[in-house]
């Protein structure tokens, strides 16, 4: 995980602050600093940057100090964040697993980004309803 948060913020070292959403913030967040300082120096800088959360539909399993402490509803800045959109279009998404499990892995590829991107087209339109 700490190389693709790394990897993923190689870019954008110039934001003013970050916010996470991970599903176990509460105990991945503990050494952190430390993880940074080791195995990724020159980017050890952005741990003071970051703020980080627990999903709300994740938080809900976690133990009350967990809620209290790292539920979008009481972090500075995060307003009505919810922080599990990405995972939404799965169940959506597994409808298309019948129809191209016996596709080559290109034309699969393919199918599977087309029905992503209707379903993101799709959401996009939706929200101007809101």
């Amino acid at each position: 995980m700490d190389y693709a948060l790394t990897y993923s913020l190689t870019d954008y070292q110039e934001l003013r602050w970050i916010m996470l959403s991970y599903d176990i913030w509460c105990s991945y967040h503990v050494n952190l600093k430390k993880r940074f300082a080791k195995y990724f120096p020159k980017m050890a800088h952005l741990i003071d940057k970051m703020r980080g959360a627990i999903p709300k539909m994740h938080v809900k399993n976690h133990i009350e100090a967990c809620q209290l402490l790292w539920a979008f509803n009481y972090i500075k800045f995060s307003g009505e964040t919810y922080g599990e959109k990405i995972e939404s279009s799965w169940g959506e998404g597994n409808q298309a697993a019948g129809s191209t499990k016996e596709m080559n892995d290109g034309h699969r590829h393919d199918a599977l980004d087309d029905y992503h991107g209707y379903w993101n087209w799709c959401k996009l339109h939706k929200l101007c309803e809101y």
